[in-house]
């Protein structure tokens, strides 16, 4: 009979809350620390949006929400920003770096919200941007600063950190500068181009997509 001997395999770590409070100020920026979970955060709706059907971005401000009718996408961006890099990663964890995944709230999914998980690679800095569309009967409203997803970190130690970071490959300039003082002023979403009249017609009569709160004053996607 032979003898097996099976070698561990390295498994990046899942960090947990008092990890991740280490994380607050430096690699995950203006968030809420009540938002932290056993193994993750909740991260926040924020400012800048996109809606796919008729190419239109618009802005959410304090007080105002987000309204994604029946059968509608958008693409949203988190009101937290993040810093993947090694350099801001060593400060809490020296020789280490960090991915992470994100993931729909159970709430979300309740309500028929679909959402694609994904991941952010180590290196990585900016405001995420990522979308979802209402599988619904119903219109499904957001409030600026609303939980929406959650993200959970892993702690790359050794082997598993990759010889090339996001952004260091042959296009460095895919990486997102952090010069904003304020977090809230990111670049705004990229925008696609209209490739049809269809659309353009679909845009003119579209209906209202933000609602503010004191007045349930609805203005127009295109006011």
């Amino acid at each position: 009979m032979t003898n097996l001997i099976v070698e561990p395999v390295a498994v990046a770590k899942i960090l947990a809350d008092k990890d991740i409070r280490k994380l607050l100020g430096t690699v995950i920026l203006n968030a809420d620390a009540q938002r932290i979970n056993p193994n993750g955060i909740e991260i926040r709706l924020g400012k800048h949006v996109l809606f796919q059907s008729t190419d239109e971005e618009k802005e959410l401000t304090t007080g105002t929400f987000l309204k994604v009718l029946p059968g509608e996408s958008v693409t949203i961006s988190s009101y937290e920003q993040f810093d993947f890099r090694k350099e801001t990663i060593g400060k809490s964890f020296p020789g280490c770096n960090i991915m992470a995944m994100i993931t729909p709230t159970t709430t979300m999914m309740r309500e028929g919200i679909m959402q694609s998980s994904t991941k952010v690679d180590s290196g990585w800095a900016g405001t995420l941007n990522w979308g979802l569309r209402n599988s619904s009967i119903r219109d499904f409203v957001l409030g600026y600063g609303e939980p929406i997803f959650k993200l959970t970190f892993f702690l790359l130690e050794g082997d598993e950190i990759p010889d090339v970071e996001y952004g260091d490959s042959a296009n460095p300039a895919i990486k997102i500068p952090m010069e904003s003082p304020d977090p809230h002023e990111r670049s705004r979403l990229p925008s696609r181009r209209r490739t049809s009249l269809a659309r353009q017609v679909r845009s003119s009569i579209r209906r209202s997509n933000f609602v503010r709160p004191d007045t349930r004053l609805v203005i127009s996607a295109k006011s």
